[in-house]
Order: structure tokens, then C-alpha cells, then sequence
């Protein structure tokens, strides 16, 4: 039963997860260097070489001189980095969201199992609950944010180390519910005339709900991931403009598409 209940659990948050990430049929795009954001500057980098960065939106230093641009110019700079710079709320709301999510449509399912404010339910959403703030507390607003073409830098938050933590909070649910589950269905042989038979499509009827529970919060978050790709998309034509439009720019390609 724990096998698969775990594969139940895993197989539904990696549906999410596919849902909610950026690439395949939603966007595809890769970023070749590192970009570091502080509350400042934005930095572009090359093997943690800087190649040049935006100073408060409006001042482009390349091989650490200030460039002198004309109006069209600093339009595009002051664009680009605004640009770049309000895509990390989006991905924040756009994870926090599939967190919570997530939560709920488990939630509801081991509310059609256990019955309500059963503490299955409790523990996961107060686990989750932890995830979400450290995912604010990532994203504040004083805070360095930095990701090369592997990821992001630094703490792993959203690399493996994150992915694992979610697994395991699915392990330890699992583990937890065992012992609940084992009750109930010793409840259902002692007290039911219908033996296991009724605990067995409540069982049934768990699967069939975490299923689509996941399926439709999955296609919820993928409509909010084309809103962050099509920021995506508008910062890969920006760059292309800067490209063009400013000398020291011209061989600096940082996002592909």
C-alpha cells in the first residue's frame, strides 16, 4: 500500500511540476552565462566573468565604463532591465501558486478518504506552508538573485535540493498515512456490513480524486506559465534591439529562444 500510495502522490506533483515549468510545449529558452539581480543592478556574466550590467535601470557599464547613450538607447537599457526585473515576482507567484495548489488538491483528497480536519491534512498544509515562505523570503526584495544556464545559484533553492524537498514531504505524508488509513479500514471490517468492500472504492474514489484534482490545478498553472513566457519572449526581442542598437552590445547574446 505504500508503494502505491507514494507513486500516487509523486506521479501527481510531477504532473504539476511539468505543468508549471517552462519549457516543452509552453516555452523553451536557455540562458547562456549568468544573470545576477540585487536591489541596484542587474549583472550579465560569462563563466562569473562580468560582461556588463544595468546600474539602477538606467546605467549601462560594459568592461566597467559608463556607455553614453542617446534617447533611443536608454529607453531600450532602462526597458530591458525593468523588464528582467519583474519576471522574478512572476516566477515567485507562479511557484507559490503551484504550491498552494498542489496542497489543496491533496487536500481534498484525503478529505474524501479521512473525512474533513483530519491531520493528514494539517500536517501537509503547514509543511507547505513552510516551502511558501522560504520561497517569499528567497524572492524579497533585498534579496541577490542569481541563476546561470543550470539553474539558480547559490543556496539550490529551486535546483534538485528543492525537488527532493518535495519529495520528501510526499514520503513522510505517505508514511504518516498509513497508520490513519490501516484504522479507518480496521473501522470499515469491524463496523460495516459491507467488510472491506466500501473501503475499497473509498480508495478508489482517493485515486480518482488526487488525479483530478492535480490534472486541473496542472492546467490552471500552465496558463499562468505563458504569461511568464510571453515576458520571456519580450525580453529575447529587447536583448535583440540592444544588440543592434549599441556597439558593445552587439556579440553579447545572453537568452535563446
Amino acid at each position: 500500500m505504500k508503494i502505491l500510495l507514494t507513486g500516487m502522490f509523486l506521479l501527481s506533483f510531477n504532473a504539476l511540476a511539468y505543468s508549471s515549468s517552462f519549457s516543452g510545449d509552453v516555452c523553451d529558452f536557455g540562458v547562456k552565462g549568468g544573470v545576477r539581480i540585487s536591489s541596484s543592478e542587474v549583472e550579465f556574466l560569462n563563466k562569473n566573468k562580468l560582461l556588463y550590467k544595468i546600474v539602477n535601470d538606467n546605467i549601462l557599464i560594459v568592461n566597467n565604463k559608463e556607455i553614453t547613450l542617446n534617447a533611443s538607447q536608454q529607453k531600450l537599457v532602462s526597458s530591458y532591465s525593468y523588464e528582467i526585473r519583474g519576471l522574478l515576482p512572476q516566477i515567485k507567484t507562479l511557484t507559490t501558486d503551484a504550491i498552494t495548489l498542489a496542497s489543496e488538491g491533496v487536500n481534498l483528497a484525503f478529505t474524501e478518504l479521512l473525512g474533513p480536519n483530519n491531520s493528514l491534512s494539517n500536517d501537509l498544509t503547514s509543511r507547505f506552508e513552510e516551502i511558501h515562505y522560504e520561497i517569499d523570503q528567497n524572492f524579497s526584495a533585498n534579496k541577490t538573485v542569481h541563476f546561470d544556464e543550470d539553474g539558480f545559484v547559490g543556496d539550490d533553492f529551486f535546483g534538485e535540493n528543492f525537488e527532493k524537498r518535495i519529495e520528501s514531504v510526499v514520503e513522510q505524508t505517505v508514511q504518516k498515512s498509513i497508520g490513519s488509513i490501516m484504522i479507518a479500514l480496521g473501522q470499515e471490517l469491524l463496523f460495516s456490513n459491507e467488510g472491506g468492500a466500501s473501503f475499497e472504492v473509498k480508495m478508489e474514489k482517493f485515486g480518482e480524486k488526487i488525479e483530478t484534482e492535480m490534472e486541473a490545478r496542472g492546467m490552471e498553472i500552465e496558463k499562468r506559465a505563458v504569461s511568464v513566457c510571453s515576458t520571456v519572449f519580450k525580453i529575447d526581442k529587447l536583448e535583440e534591439k540592444l544588440q543592434s542598437e549599441i556597439e558593445q552590445l552587439e556579440d553579447i547574446d545572453m537568452l535563446s529562444i
